[in-house]
């Protein structure tokens, strides 16, 4: 009978603590109206499973809501926070009221836009239980850059990050969003010997948000990349190749019913409606505030820099509905844990170790053999990739927008840790040394 290691078990009980943690107090999260929303969407789990010709794209649907949501909004969020609603015992019936912006918090609470509490925590136990697999890539991934000690690194900073216990917790994307990206990434540092786990997770990551289409170039680099005497005619990188894109291709399709009809109109018509609703969002915001709208690339970069390690957990991104969410928002950030790796000193903390995990790879990056070499660079330049894609695409400053990178951020930052106390665990052994000496 295999013996279960300290390291094993240490492992294990903070993985159950982290369970236990984040799925605790989730009532106590302060609301947002697109919950609401993205519960009213969630109607679409029943469409796929009786109905899903249904749900396809047709010109003479243009303008009505459904297929405008479908258009804009990826599909895994809905059937993750369906299937919570299902299993608190709500039916589609009960969430046919989408959340009305334009109108004051009463008013959609008379029209039973609010949902109800049981409902609520229902859709966000669904979305945390789904961001809590995220440990599972996430550990491997640390595992096979740098062991054991990166691995319990990454899963106490994930377990205790304010982005991901905010906004992955929620009945929105962001958790569906983390949880597929971190596979990703994964895929990506294996696609060499296991393309399809990198078609897989690219695939629910882009089904879960847009921007996470940036990551499959790197999924392609990281197939292509190989020693010149693994691959002499190219056969393994074709083959790589194909199953990457086929398992790509089918799992998006099965998960995405508006494509089967006509996917180029379809595909044509999501890019109109994402690019048509960041316009609405910049011209809206720059009639309200314009000194907030990012007009240039130095901004953007702040932006970034500031909604990832300073700013505290944005809670709401407009001032609609200030008055009716300030209790809830003051009694979530009066806990310090919920503002960990966020304001100027812990903030700055999380950048100066990212920064340092980023940096302090690269400068060894030739000193460890090829297979570690390879594995440092594709998460270098999927990190890049990500990066640039929210630079050229967000011109709000939306925390929620950045999520994207959280994974990469947290990996980074679990380098940067296990660096310095490598750095500190050989200097006192140094010391000790001389001492004895």
């Amino acid at each position: 009978m295999r013996r279960i290691t300290k390291t094993q078990g240490a492992i294990s009980l903070l993985t159950v603590a982290i369970i236990i943690f984040m799925l605790s107090g989730l009532e106590k999260i302060p609301f947002h109206p697109d919950e609401s929303s993205v519960l009213f969407q969630s109607r679409d789990l029943e469409k796929i499973l009786s109905d899903p010709l249904s749900m396809v794209w047709s010109a003479d649907r243009i303008g009505e809501i459904d297929q405008t949501y479908r258009l804009l909004n990826p599909p895994l969020p809905k059937y993750i926070i369906g299937l919570g609603r299902v299993l608190a015992g709500y039916s589609g019936d009960d969430v046919d009221h989408d959340w009305d912006w334009s109108q004051t918090w009463d008013e959609n609470v008379a029209s039973s836009a609010l949902p109800e509490p049981k409902l609520l925590l229902g859709s966000r136990i669904a979305t945390t239980i789904v961001l809590l697999f995220s440990m599972v890539p996430l550990a491997i991934t640390a595992r096979k850059i740098s062991g054991d000690r990166l691995l319990i690194g990454v899963l106490v900073i994930f377990g205790l990050h304010s982005l991901a216990l905010l906004h992955g917790r929620r009945a929105m994307s962001e958790g569906p969003l983390i949880f597929g990206i971190s596979w990703a990434i994964l895929g990506i540092l294996e696609a060499e010997e296991r393309p399809w786990l990198a078609g897989l997770g690219i695939a629910i990551a882009a089904s879960s948000k847009l921007s996470a289409t940036a990551l499959f170039p790197v999924a392609v680099i990281a197939i292509i990349w190989r020693r010149k005497d693994q691959d002499k005619d190219g056969k393994l990188r074709l083959r790589g190749l194909l199953i990457f894109s086929a398992v790509t291709i089918i799992v998006s399709l099965l998960l995405n019913p508006i494509l089967w009809s006509n996917p180029i109109a379809s595909i044509g018509g999501i890019w109109n409606s994402r690019l048509e609703f960041v316009t609405h969002q910049t011209e809206t915001l720059r009639g309200i505030s314009p000194e907030l709208v990012l007009e240039t690339p130095s901004q953007r970069i702040s932006a970034m820099t500031a909604m990832l390690f300073v700013r505290r957990p944005q809670t709401s991104e407009v001032a609609n509905y200030v008055q009716q969410l300030n209790d809830q928002e003051q009694s979530y950030l009066s806990n310090p844990v919920n503002t960990l790796f966020s304001g100027l000193l812990g903030g700055g903390l999380a950048m100066f170790v990212c920064i340092f995990g980023i940096s302090h790879s690269i400068f060894r990056v030739y000193d460890v053999e090829w297979k570690s070499r390879r594995e440092i660079l594709l998460l270098l330049i999927g990190t890049v990739f990500q990066a640039c894609a929210i630079l050229l695409a967000n011109t709000i400053p939306f925390q929620r927008y950045y999520i994207p990178l959280l994974p990469f951020t947290i990996l980074w930052m679990g380098l940067g840790f296990s660096s310095v106390l490598n750095f500190i665990i050989k200097a006192a052994q140094t010391m000790g040394g001389s001492r004895n000496s």
